[in-house]
């Protein structure tokens, strides 16, 4: 319709049909175009194309950097609490020993302690000792020396009388000879402090 009013307009002798060289050359020209469109719009296709494998690279890129990331985070999250726990744990042992030591200590002061009373427990009880065996020892010379003395007398006395029935008898003596002399209060006197001497050091000792 369009190209019949074309033609009933255009000027006798310039008919145009659908044949003619500007007509062809339109629709080369558009083919031509459509062409190229095509090939615009397949590269741009193509870019878009690449430019997605480019983002999806990227996105997987960094995906898996994000994974690494997060293993090597989470590693020395775990080296980080293991060597706490280690520390910890450390610490614990280096607290038990500690108290182990203490308590090592306080039962060896303890035992120190008690074998120091028990020692000052045994000179009391050793001085104690020796003062009884000197209370004895002096007890016991001051009996000798009773009975010396009473044995002194004893002699005096037979002694006096035995003069006396000499002078009766005509001076003829009737006292017993001894056989020995008795011992004097002196002598029984030092050999009771020997035995004391002795004994004041076997108690010294621990005898």
């Amino acid at each position: 319709m369009a190209l019949q009013d074309a033609t009933s307009e255009a000027p006798p002798g310039l008919i145009r049909g659908p044949h003619t060289g500007s007509h062809l050359l339109n629709i080369r020209n558009a083919r031509i175009r459509s062409e190229n469109d095509v090939t615009l719009l397949r590269n741009r296709l193509e870019r878009l194309a690449q430019e997605e494998r480019k983002a999806v690279k990227k996105i997987e890129d960094t995906r898996r950097r994000a994974e690494q990331i997060i293993q090597l985070k989470t590693r020395n999250e775990r080296t980080h609490l293991r060597k706490q726990m280690e520390a910890e744990y450390a610490e614990r042992q280096k607290e038990r020993a500690r108290e182990r030591l203490m308590q090592s200590k306080l039962e060896m002061s303890d035992t120190v302690q008690a074998n120091q009373q028990a020692v000052q427990n045994q000179k009391k009880q050793g001085a104690n000792h020796l003062r009884e065996q000197r209370s004895m020892i002096n007890e016991h010379l001051r009996q000798r020396q009773e009975e010396q003395l009473d044995r002194n007398r004893k002699v005096t006395e037979v002694g006096g009388s035995s003069d006396e029935l000499a002078s009766a008898h005509g001076g003829v003596s009737l006292a017993p000879c001894p056989s020995r002399p008795a011992p004097t209060p002196c002598t029984v006197d030092s050999r009771a402090r020997s035995r004391c001497a002795a004994t004041e050091d076997a108690g010294a000792h621990g005898l």
